[in-house]
Order: C-alpha cells, then sequence, then structure tokens
C-alpha cells in the first residue's frame, strides 16, 4: 500500500530494465504508472516540470535528476527509485 504522504517515482535511463521495474512496483503497491505526455519533437528530459505527481499512481520516466528535479523530490517527499 503507498503512503499518499510520500509519493513514488521511478527514475530510469534507457535500456536499464524501466518496464520490468513499473511491474514489480504495480505488483508491491497496487498502484498504476503514469508517464508525462510525449510530444514529438518538444521532448526535453532535463524538463522539471515533467516532474509531478497524480494521485492514485506512481511517477515514471527517463528525467534526469537536475538540481530542480531534486529540489522537487525533497519538497514533495517522494520515495524515488533510481535504476541505471
Amino acid at each position: 500500500m503507498c503512503d499518499n504522504d510520500h509519493p513514488i517515482a521511478l527514475i530510469s535511463v534507457f535500456k536499464s530494465g524501466t518496464e520490468m521495474t513499473k511491474r514489480v512496483i504495480e505488483d508491491l503497491t497496487g498502484l498504476p504508472y503514469f508517464e508525462p505526455e510525449i510530444v514529438p519533437g518538444h521532448v526535453n528530459y532535463q524538463d522539471p516540470n515533467q516532474f509531478y505527481h497524480i494521485q492514485g499512481c506512481f511517477y515514471s520516466w527517463h528525467i534526469f535528476p537536475t538540481v530542480e528535479v531534486q529540489k522537487k523530490i525533497i519538497d514533495t517527499r517522494t520515495k524515488v527509485i533510481f535504476l541505471l
């Protein structure tokens, strides 16, 4: 079960086992994952605006942990799984 005060985020690099890890997190928490919308030609993996939470889901994306993203992680008390 998920603690609503501590959202979950899976932050991964390409071809690191993201799909398998999403399934494991879904099985352990009972939560589905969500990913930010992909706009062809406008994907920026360093954009901190792509890091946000939706109630009842966990976040999964290939976002870089920039200073701004790190601040959002801390401010939202997110439990993060980094997959390299």
